[in-house]
């Protein structure tokens, strides 16, 4: 019988083939069937370095093309990745996109959702090899934060945060282990460097299994060290659009905020141009638990929103948040009224309730 021979290619030889495949092409008195036409081109090119001539153009790729997941990894309900696939009679589905719905919609009634760990090792192997090249930089350059060139670790980290703005991106970078490097490029000395690393670690925590494994990296503490480094505003405005993701929908990650000191540092951009939607945003995020209202009036924050409306500025809807939470605890309630909350009630009598 015949047996079947596996060839393999090194990506040496791959790299070279589609380096003559994009350069080569038939010569002008050649006809498309003789030896300088189209089948010659799919042959190597020599080196013309031989002959003492030098050629130019760009380095061959050696990066694999991304493996896109195929569509039996997505949740036929949210279209999203399966990372945390179950099984539910003959299908599968996310965790997240069952969690709240009517189990008695399906069949058959009485089987509840097993762990699916077959589909959820293939999303994940799948995610891994996808973004391995982009973490491998990341691994890279934070390892040598002081020795890589600053446009080299800019390069890396604003790679990350493109991918990230993926759905499948916020998950495969932190499934591959993107998520350390990142914070140590946000503690690293080059502004461009943080700013990019503070814009993927944003997209990441925009997910919600991201939040937790951040902050246990040490990506809150980070982030309020660079609100407290002098640095532009801009980069400042991007460590607090990455601490406003980390704090909705997490209390634990709010009060982590509140016990590293970020309040001082955020109330201060609250008068800044480029800085304000994204720490306004941050506060009423804190504003959410009434425990912490004390702690954002001994901050200042009650002079710098209530100057919010005077400006008529966009901000003041979530500033009317904000203040309507520090209302709601009697003593904040004292201080706003004090620093002249109770002037604005009649412009605002529902985001300054009691001050009548």
């Amino acid at each position: 019988g015949s047996r079947q021979h596996t060839t393999m290619v090194s990506a040496d030889a791959l790299a070279e083939v589609a380096t003559a495949v994009a350069g080569g092409s038939p010569s002008s008195g050649g006809s498309p069937r003789g030896g300088s036409g189209s089948r010659s081109s799919l042959r190597p090119r020599r080196s013309k370095e031989r002959e003492g001539e030098t050629v130019e153009g760009p380095p061959p790729d050696f990066r694999c093309p991304a493996a896109q997941p195929p569509p039996s990894f997505r949740c036929p309900l949210s279209g999203e990745l399966m990372q945390d696939a179950v099984r539910l009679g003959d299908r599968s589905f996310s965790s997240a996109s069952l969690r709240g719905r009517g189990m008695s919609t399906w069949r058959p009634h009485t089987l509840l959702p097993k762990a699916d760990h077959v589909l959820r090792s293939q999303v994940h192997d799948c995610l891994c090899e996808r973004y391995a090249s982009v973490v491998l930089r990341l691994r890279m350059v934070s390892a040598v934060t002081s020795a890589a060139p600053e446009a080299a670790a800019a390069a890396a980290a604003a790679a990350a945060a493109l991918e990230a703005h993926d759905g499948a991106g916020k998950v495969g970078i932190a499934v591959a282990g993107g998520i350390i490097p990142l914070v140590k490029l946000v503690s690293c000395d080059g502004d461009a460097t943080r700013r990019a690393a503070a814009a993927a670690l944003a997209a990441l925590a925009s997910h919600p299994a991201n939040k937790r494994e951040i902050a246990a990296a040490g990506g809150v503490r980070a982030l309020v060290a660079m609100l407290l480094a002098e640095s532009p505003e801009e980069s400042k405005a991007a460590a607090c659009e990455a601490i406003w993701h980390l704090a909705t929908g997490s209390g634990e990650n709010r009060a982590l905020l509140v016990q590293e000191g970020a309040l001082p540092p955020v109330v201060a951009l609250v008068s800044s141009q480029v800085a304000q939607s994204a720490a306004v945003r941050v506060l009423r995020q804190v504003a959410v638990d009434v425990e912490h209202a004390r702690r954002l009036v001994d901050a200042g924050v009650t002079h710098p929103l209530l100057q919010l409306f005077i400006d008529a500025s966009p901000a003041r809807v979530d500033a009317s948040e904000i203040l309507w939470s520090l209302c709601m605890e009697p003593t904040s309630r004292e201080a706003v009224s004090a620093a002249g909350g109770a002037s604005l009630w009649w412009l605002y009598p529902s985001a300054l309730p009691g001050l009548a």
